[in-house]
């Protein structure tokens, strides 16, 4: 019988460890990419349906993976919905319609930071639908992590800019909102299946929104929906390195803790950062780019509390 020492666990536990967190740095850096393509497509490009061809692509791809993994749910990947699962898949519709509306207004540094704020509304909902308590420590990272928000927004008056770099924050907490009903519904169905579900459900909102107001302005179709490589190609790159990231994403988090996937995450804004720079053009003031590093410290401080 073999006779596993205590380095040799550890050894192994490094190995899995360091793998995590390359996957999350992998991740981390492909959500902005993802963000770019996005923000880089045609202003003349109706953002409702933009958004609604990058989720039916998403489908897509959720469909595609239930028939290469031969899951019985490609057969009805809408079995056994329920009303967590709408609220679920619409909590995520809204925050990523919101976020990438956001995108093309605010620097995608900034947007980018403010959807980091998700992991302490997820606290929020924790508490309100889980029953799950509120240490004062978390009320300190809030009341923290709140005046960094205010140190990039700086709303002296409710002008349009405040309120535009507002639709990131909220787009962060209808995103919490969707973990935790994620974590509320359990891991009874795949991931695919509720990839497949998201992408029904936001395309079909995003959708039918669009054509709604389009008949009751009487409007019709901008010309530049009939290219494809103006109106399509930006959503459906974006749906393809979104999904590999967040691929990625899990399996760092089933490779690796918390406390150690945290940091790299944090490689998401720096990424962010040099895409807007270098790609768009945008530039950061002193106390945007302090108000950015008010929030990742408190963000990190809380993966690292909680991991404890």
């Amino acid at each position: 019988m073999p006779n596993n020492t205590p380095d040799q666990y550890s050894s192994e536990d490094r190995r899995q460890h360091l793998l995590g967190m390359a996957c999350m740095a992998l991740a981390a850096v492909l959500f902005p990419i993802k963000d770019s393509f996005i923000k880089a497509q045609d202003e003349h490009v109706p953002a409702l349906l933009a958004i609604a061809v990058y989720f039916l692509a998403q489908f897509t791809i959720g469909m595609a993976a239930l028939f290469l993994t031969g899951n019985p749910a490609r057969r009805n990947p809408f079995a056994a919905l329920t009303g967590l699962h709408v609220s679920r898949s619409l909590a995520l519709a809204c925050s990523l319609g919101l976020f990438f509306i956001s995108l093309r207004y605010v620097p995608i540094a900034v947007a980018v930071t403010l959807f980091t704020m998700q992991s302490l509304f997820c606290l929020l909902f924790a508490w309100l639908l889980l029953n799950e308590a509120i240490r004062p420590l978390h009320m300190v990272f809030v009341a923290i992590a709140t005046a960094g928000v205010l140190l990039i927004i700086r709303p002296t008056q409710l002008d349009a800019n405040a309120v535009t770099n507002l639709m990131p924050l909220g787009s962060a907490a209808l995103f919490g909102l969707y973990i935790i009903l994620t974590r509320k519904l359990g891991g009874a169905q795949s991931r695919f299946q509720l990839l497949c579900q998201d992408g029904a459900l936001a395309t079909v909102l995003f959708g039918g929104l669009y054509l709604g107001i389009l008949v009751i302005g009487e409007g019709t179709l901008p010309a530049i929906v009939w290219d494809p490589v103006l109106f399509l190609l930006p959503p459906v790159l974006a749906a393809v390195v979104g999904t590999l990231s967040s691929l990625m994403m899990i399996s760092a988090a089933r490779l690796a803790p918390a406390a150690k996937i945290a940091l790299a995450s944090y490689l998401e804004i720096a990424s962010a950062a040099l895409i807007g720079i270098f790609v768009f053009g945008e530039t950061l003031d002193l106390i945007t780019c302090l108000g950015i590093a008010v929030i990742v410290a408190v963000c990190l401080a809380n993966a690292l509390a909680n991991n404890r």
